[in-house]
């Protein structure tokens, strides 16, 4: 039996396609496919194409991890990250930059009547906004604001106590009439804004 093992093994066919000696128990057989190479079923013995492929795999993953390929892979990771920081910092010092523009912008206190104003007008005054000075237009639409109260109890925008502070401060009335207790203030505004 080694006698023809040894031919096998030396046949031309066997060396085209064949790595090492045949495999022959089932312990081999089973370490060899846990290590990734493919049988030759018709030799018994691990196939040639898929020793190379794995050896190539291996010698790919000793090149992938000599120091000096994870030193390049720290360096880019690292960075990354400095990237990563000095973009998040941008992006932060851009929008402190937006809101002190912003906030810096002073407003001048100015009579603005809600019944007549333009959506625009009333959305630039404090304690407003957009959203509040759309709904205004609509309400207003079916009829004219009568009073202080009767703001408050249509437009949700206005119904806290503080946003109908800063809104009459800064100049908004109801048929010529300043909230009670808050008629325009120039300073209140200010600090309102500073505050923000």
């Amino acid at each position: 039996m080694a006698c023809s093992d040894q031919k096998l093994e030396a046949s031309a066919e066997y060396q085209a396609v064949c790595h090492g000696i045949p495999l022959k128990t089932v312990e081999a057989r089973q370490r060899a496919q846990e290590d990734g190479y493919h049988i030759n079923e018709t030799f018994n013995c691990i196939d040639q194409a898929s020793f190379e492929a794995v050896q190539r795999h291996y010698a790919e993953l000793a090149a992938a991890n000599t120091l000096e390929k994870i030193a390049q892979r720290n360096a880019a990771r690292e960075q990354r990250l400095v990237q990563d920081k000095t973009a998040q910092a941008n992006e932060i010092l851009t929008r402190r930059a937006q809101a002190d523009t912003s906030s810096s912008t002073p407003f001048t206190v100015h009579p603005v009547e809600i019944n007549t104003a333009s959506e625009a007008e009333l959305a630039s005054m404090p304690g407003v906004g957009p959203d509040t000075a759309r709904t205004i237009i609509q309400e207003r639409t079916n009829s004219p604001f009568e009073s202080w109260p009767d703001v408050v109890h249509r437009i949700i925008g206005l119904s806290a106590a503080q946003n109908v502070v800063y809104a009459s401060s800064g100049g908004l009335m109801v048929n010529g009439e300043s909230f009670n207790g808050a008629p325009p203030d120039q300073q209140v505004v200010d600090t309102i804004l500073k505050k923000r």
